[in-house]
């Protein structure tokens, strides 16, 4: 167990350059109230370093970390890398962007990747991002490829109850790219279910469920479906099922997709790309 250290950098750990570190399973990196680092509040990972979170029946615990700025779990720079296997993140708190923070990792391979382990013991997943808070984003990519696979993304909410401003779960900047495969993303308190916000950005979505994704003004007045919002980047959505989500909130031509998803209503969805059903 990692527990309760305070750095700039770092709270509980910081890879440097051509170091390489593993947490096997049962491992603990955890925080307690209060900031602990501005940049990685479990764990910092530099240009050069690498993380293997390889946790199997018993698995490897991001729990109660804190950052000012980015990664509240972790954040992974440039040539660094991370790969997440049966990993929980799991009430962890960031004052600005991302739970999972990964920045300028380019586009040529991928920076973070999360996954379930085949020795998973339990039957739906041991690969989770459940129950954290954020200001900004859950989920940041700026110029980088972060890839989630056979994940739930659970009960994540905003810090602060104001619908006017954007807080998306996932967010992708400057050329990033976001890959979701076998995700299951549910019962989330927050006005915009993903963002993409600038340039080439993209998310692939291919069997994904999405459910009671949902926001109050305020935190008044009646329950409403949230949005997805495209701005100018692109998003493909294969082979997935929707429902309590309301479509996007305004449509680009950079929308692709199959027409094998399954929604519960036609509201601000592209015609051609999905089949009505409950």
């Amino acid at each position: 167990v990692l527990k309760n250290n305070m750095a700039a950098k770092g709270g509980n750990l910081h890879i440097g350059n051509g170091c390489f570190a593993v947490l096997n399973g049962g491992s603990q990196i955890r925080g307690t109230f209060g900031t602990k680092a501005f940049e990685g509040g479990g764990v910092y990972i530099d240009n050069g370093g690498e993380l293997l979170s390889n946790g199997g029946a018993s698995r490897v615990v991001f729990e109660d970390n804190n950052a000012g700025g980015f990664g509240a779990g972790i954040y992974v720079l440039g040539t660094g890398r991370a790969t997440l296997l049966n990993t929980l993140f799991r009430n962890n708190v960031i004052d600005g962007e991302g739970i999972i923070y990964a920045k300028d990792g380019g586009s040529s391979s991928i920076q973070v990747k999360m996954d379930r382990a085949a020795s998973c013991p339990f039957l739906i997943s041991c690969s989770e991002i459940d129950n954290n808070l954020f200001t900004n984003s859950l989920v940041y990519a700026d110029n980088s490829i972060v890839e989630i696979n056979r994940t739930i993304i659970y009960g994540n909410e905003p810090t602060i109850i104001n619908n006017s401003i954007l807080r998306p779960l996932i967010d992708a900047i400057n050329n990033a790219e976001v890959r979701l495969n076998r995700v299951a993303i549910f019962n989330h308190d927050t006005t915009r279910f993903l963002t993409l916000k600038s340039g080439t950005s993209q998310i692939k979505m291919s069997h994904v469920t999405a459910a009671n994704n949902t926001y109050q003004f305020e935190g008044t007045g009646p329950v409403l479906n949230a949005f997805i919002s495209l701005s100018t980047s692109r998003l493909s959505i294969e082979n997935s099922i929707f429902t309590d989500t309301q479509g996007f909130d305004f449509f680009t031509e950079n929308f692709n997709s199959g027409s094998c998803n399954l929604i519960d209503n036609s509201s601000n969805w592209p015609t051609g790309t999905f089949h009505i059903g409950t």
